[in-house]
């Protein structure tokens, strides 16, 4: 019979020792496993080999956030670096590293994606602040391209800078592979392994990065949906080394009554099934607690002040014509799933005004979806973006904030739980069967694990026979 300290062990996480761990073993034969383990976290977390990505921008005024979401321009900015970054390596010793070594470094939070929107301002100001000689800039406006050709120059660094802007030394975005992103990483280990501060580091890196063991990409078969509501979830898998090979797209598939809803919602439940399915099967030795988040659960929404006062808006529009103006914020407070039926008699393509709003909503989404593709893709856990019907509880949540706010001396605990019960009852009933039927299927004893990404309290709702949910 086994000792239970024996069944605790074999349940901790399993990390592969990087290629210094043999070396330092062999010239110390005599450290302990623990010491062993202990150096081996050491080297992980080592920031040295961290790849730092930055996206500067000019500074912000914040009267020129979006209409509808209220992102900060430099966010709406970034939405396309974001995405494409979220794909990418956070440490120069990731290619060569297998699927399921990369996994259990990010969730064990040794290695971790450094990723950061910064104003151009703070950047120079705070250049010294920076711990990894690999800096990865990325920008997609001209002016801000010139502003940090500047600063490179200036400041003597080894840096690459990868742009949808052409000229100077940048690399086009659409000539960017994973090869040149280790060609440059190699210049920068060449440059320090002369200097007699880094020659040691620099040493190792040269072994971890052997190009003999730069790892090969897997295919497979789940096709990209070309749609927000999926692109986190292929990210994720991408970012860990599948090569989704084909595309089916989501929204070109019309039925005679128009695009089908639930479509879009098997879509979603099946590529957050593939990546648990992957997860799972790269870290079967350790245990599901591990996981950072069973599914991230997002909800897109917008400024709440418009969902009651887009009608006063519509009263203060002026010159503009109402009636487009009221389609076009219908559409969007309206929001019952993640498109629109638009007449085509209505010409309201052609509308400036209508397209003005079309725009804004776009630019939203594509920010939001840029902001969970980067936390799927970091650490490969599945996202269930729900439809936007559940923004229909607006009035139910209003009425539960006054209650707490009146503070009523009669049945007041009374009156906050029944309407408190009342609300989560009905954003339930407001979120898809497949959803709910992903939701309420835990992996491991209770319902928890989930993340929010909205503003909606989804804590509240109901799943399974739990009471509510628990979110981290």
């Amino acid at each position: 019979m086994k000792k239970p300290h024996k069944k605790r062990r074999k349940n901790r996480p399993v990390v592969k020792a990087p290629a210094a761990t043999t070396e330092t073993q062999q010239k110390h034969t005599k450290l302990s496993k623990r010491e062993m383990r202990a150096y081996a976290d050491l080297t992980a977390s080592d920031p040295r080999f961290k790849i730092l990505y930055l996206i500067p921008h000019f500074p912000q005024d914040l009267r020129e956030a979006s209409v509808l979401g209220w992102y900060s321009p430099a966010l709406l900015h970034a939405a396309e670096p974001l995405l494409s970054i979220a794909t990418w390596p956070a440490d120069i010793r990731e290619p060569f590293s297998p699927q399921y070594a990369i996994l259990t470094n990010r969730l064990t939070r040794r290695i971790w994606p450094k990723v950061i929107p910064v104003e151009f301002d703070a950047l120079v100001a705070g250049a010294h602040l920076f711990d990894s000689p690999f800096r990865v800039f990325v920008s997609n406006d001209p002016a801000m391209a010139k502003e940090i050709d500047a600063f490179i120059n200036q400041s003597g660094w080894l840096c690459l800078h990868i742009s949808s802007i052409d000229g100077g030394g940048r690399l086009l975005i659409g000539d960017f592979s994973i090869k040149k992103l280790l060609d440059y990483f190699m210049s920068v280990v060449n440059v320090l392994s002369v200097d007699a501060n880094w020659a040691s580091f620099a040493r190792i890196a040269k072994k971890e990065m052997n190009p003999q063991h730069v790892q090969k990409t897997h295919r497979h078969s789940l096709p990209r949906g070309l749609h927000n509501v999926t692109e986190p979830n292929e990210a994720a898998l991408s970012a860990f080394g599948w090569m989704l090979h084909r595309s089916d797209p989501i929204s070109n598939q019309i039925t005679p009554g128009g695009h089908n809803p639930q479509r879009y919602v098997d879509r979603i439940c099946r590529s957050a099934s593939a990546v648990s399915k992957a997860r799972s099967q790269l870290i079967k030795n350790i245990p599901p607690e591990l996981y950072d988040y069973r599914y991230i659960i997002a909800v897109q929404s917008m400024y709440w002040g418009h969902f009651t006062d887009w009608r006063k808006l519509l009263s203060k529009s002026g010159d503009v014509d109402k009636k487009i103006l009221r389609l076009a914020l219908g559409f969007t407070i309206q929001a019952t799933t993640y498109f629109d039926y638009i007449k085509v008699e209505d010409n309201l393509l052609s509308n400036p005004v209508f397209r003005y709003f079309q725009n804004e909503r776009t630019a939203d989404a594509r920010s939001f979806t840029a902001g969970l593709t980067i936390l799927a893709a970091a650490s490969l856990a599945p996202v269930l973006r729900l439809e936007p019907k559940l923004n229909q509880v607006c009035g139910d949540l209003k009425q539960l904030a006054n209650c707490v706010r009146a503070m009523a001396h009669h049945h007041f605990d009374w009156k906050q739980s029944r309407l408190a019960s009342r609300l989560g009852e009905k954003m339930r009933s407001l979120v898809n069967p497949s959803f709910l039927a992903l939701i309420d299927k835990p992996e491991a004893g209770p319902i928890e694990g989930l993340k929010l990404v909205s503003d909606l309290p989804l804590e509240l709702m109901r799943s399974g026979g739990a009471a509510t949910i628990y979110a981290l």
